[in-house]
């Protein structure tokens, strides 16, 4: 019997540290996730006062992540030199290509 109870609380030991460890990775992902999404917020605020729209900065990125060409190449240039008016922009701009 003695042996039972032993194994009984090994086992629920086990169980335990198993659930803990769950929990711990939820609350992880939790964490993460909130982290990324005050981020994104973060940049989105600062390309709105910058005056970049990350629909259009994709847009004129797309065909360069598509095909590679001079062509799109040249016009993605264009438009980031044409939309860094700033220090403010600049970073954003950065911060924006890195995330990609």
């Amino acid at each position: 019997m003695l042996q039972f109870f032993k194994m009984y609380f090994y086992l629920l030991g086990c169980f335990i540290m198993l659930l803990l460890q769950v929990l711990m990775q939820q609350q992880q992902g939790q964490i993460e996730d909130a982290l990324r999404k005050a981020q994104q917020d973060t940049l989105q605020q600062a390309a709105d006062e910058a005056g970049i729209s990350f629909t259009d900065l994709d847009s004129v990125l797309q065909p360069i992540i598509d095909s590679c060409t001079k062509d799109s190449i040249s016009s993605g240039k264009g438009w980031i030199l044409q939309h860094s008016s700033s220090p403010k922009a600049d970073q954003v701009l950065a911060q924006y290509l890195l995330k990609k």
